[in-house]
């Protein structure tokens, strides 16, 4: 009773923040495949072309050997959050929440919960769609908070990856995203 209450008030406050966007776009290069470590989950990402002229799309992938109940997710200052769906979280959570400073929730008031991945399954959580607010800091560091089946917290394995992307200019520049606890 008590964990539906405290995911009622946490669905209230960012509701009154929610907003979302019209345009998606699918997510359809530069794919960072992650493996699981040490029991742990990995947290990898890809994203869609575009990003250093406006908004674009970020896919988080999650390779999970636990069920997930339910997540938060942080974004830095240096991205704007405009929209976030899709992937295995909005297949299975009814309550997918963000705002504008950049928080994501997903869970299920009816207690559903993300299965453990099984091979060959598609291992995208979910899909944000984002702009970068600095065009010099390519630096993405994403706080990851993860319930398990019985709301205890999952461990992740803290990861970061450097992607050397052409921007839409024709410059080859680096982007760095890094999820951890």
């Amino acid at each position: 009773m008590f964990k539906k209450i405290l995911c009622s008030s946490l669905v209230v406050l960012f509701l009154s923040y929610a907003y979302s966007a019209d345009n998606q776009k699918d997510i359809n290069s530069n794919i960072f495949k992650a493996t699981i470590l040490d029991n742990q989950i990995q947290f990898g990402y890809s994203y869609s072309t575009g990003w250093s002229t406006g908004p674009f799309w970020i896919g988080i992938h999650c390779q999970n050997d636990d069920e997930i109940a339910g997540f938060q997710l942080e974004l830095p200052s240096n991205l704007q959050l405009l929209n976030a769906s899709g992937g295995r979280s909005e297949e299975i959570f009814s309550d997918l929440h963000h705002n504008k400073k950049g928080m994501i929730l997903g869970f299920s008031m009816q207690a559903d919960k993300i299965a453990k991945l099984a091979e060959g399954e598609d291992d995208m959580l979910l899909k944000i769609q984002v702009k970068a607010i600095s065009g010099n800091d390519l630096d993405f560091p994403i706080k990851v908070i993860l319930a398990g089946a019985s709301g205890q917290k999952l461990s992740i394995n803290s990861s970061t990856s450097d992607l050397e992307i052409k921007s839409d200019t024709g410059e080859t520049q680096l982007i760095k995203v890094s999820f951890y606890e």
